[in-house]
């Protein structure tokens, strides 16, 4: 239930920034990586942001960032098949994102000297505050 404390977070940034005043939009980038039952933190969101401003935040718009990993000996970036029904490879990525080199090589040189470049952490990209 990680989404709550992320949906906290992002509820306190955005308050602090608006100047006290209250947001009715939100657009936020999470990556992939993260994990993240988007429904549940939408939810926590506008539950919060109820508590906190005294009225929800009504809109949320989230874009999903997508895992990209970029080779240390060729340069190249791929995207690596990290899917759903992949789920012990991507969940030990998602907790120890440095145990990718051990399960993933690069597609183009066979390397394993590579970063994850992409499809990591939450952003909040915007928000809106109401008139």
């Amino acid at each position: 239930m990680h989404e709550w404390a992320i949906a906290e977070g992002i509820v306190a940034t955005v308050l602090k920034s608006s100047g006290g005043k209250k947001v009715k939009k939100v657009k936020l980038r999470v990556g992939e990586l993260q994990q993240i039952d988007l429904e549940i933190l939408e939810f926590a969101v506008k539950e919060i942001s109820k508590i906190e401003q005294g009225k929800e935040i009504a809109e949320i718009d989230v874009e999903i960032e997508r895992t990209e990993f970029e080779c240390h000996e060729c340069h190249k970036r791929w995207r690596p098949h990290l899917s759903r029904s992949n789920t012990e490879i991507a969940e030990l990525v998602h907790f120890l994102p440095e145990s990718s080199k051990i399960h993933l090589r690069c597609p183009h040189c066979g390397s394993s000297d590579f970063e994850i470049s992409g499809g990591r952490g939450v952003c909040i990209e915007s928000f809106v505050i109401q008139e």
